[in-house]
């Protein structure tokens, strides 16, 4: 499909998967690599535990849908799947670099870091984490363009999903006033959709069209 169908869509913003349902929609591969898509589901769960998005959907379904929407489009091996579930979790916990290294190795960990806007600055002598300062969007996007297909395409999906929250009217007192939702789209199309048509065309196909229905919504509230 060169757009997720209204089905697919419904599909992915299910917060009732449970565990059984999404590991169902990955191929076959070896049991080591199983067993690191299961090793990074079961961290993710754990360190985003509490935390919930301005939907009240817990944030481990947003990751998890994350994933499931690169599954869906033919991403199915696990580095992708690994990317997926953990690319907030330096950004939003206090889980250092070092340790994704150790559990997954460096060049996954690499490209954690680097959809990362802010990550964990561990201390050799203590082991306490504390948050970089956030990263310029030149920079930001920058570094996923040079990072390569793998980070390009997570961060696309991402933006997929976020946007997808954004269709309907946001319950009153959200965060995600008219203006706001406007420079979500607009950011969207300023850095990512280069991206996407860059690495993606098909996720590029989605997020415009997700871009015009907000778009749309958000003037005709304003009266524009």
């Amino acid at each position: 499909m060169s757009r997720l169908d209204l089905g697919a869509t419904d599909q992915l913003m299910d917060n009732h998967m449970n565990r059984f349902e999404f590991f169902d929609r990955i191929p076959a591969m070896t049991q080591r690599e199983r067993q690191r898509i299961h090793w990074a589901y079961n961290l993710a769960k754990k360190w985003h535990d509490g935390q919930a998005r301005d939907t009240g959907e817990r944030y481990f379904d947003h990751v998890r849908h994350v994933a499931s929407i690169l599954i869906d489009h033919g991403y199915v091996d696990s580095e992708h799947i690994i990317l997926a579930i953990l690319h907030d979790s330096l950004e939003d916990t206090y889980i250092s670099l070092s340790m994704l290294e150790q559990l997954f190795g460096p060049e996954l960990a690499r490209e954690i870091l680097t959809v990362s806007k802010i990550y964990g600055l561990e201390d050799p002598l203590t082991g306490f984490v504390t948050h970089s300062t956030a990263r310029t969007k030149p920079e930001y996007f920058e570094a996923i363009k040079r990072c390569g297909r793998r980070a390009a395409v997570a961060k696309c999906a991402d933006r997929i999903h976020n946007l997808s929250d954004l269709v309907e009217e946001p319950a009153p007192g959200s965060r995600w006033n008219p203006e706001k939702r406007l420079e979500q789209v607009a950011e969207t199309r300023e850095w990512i959709l280069p991206l996407a048509k860059m690495y993606e065309p098909r996720f590029a196909e989605e997020l415009e069209h997700l871009c015009n229905i907000i778009e749309l919504k958000a003037k005709q509230t304003l009266g524009l």
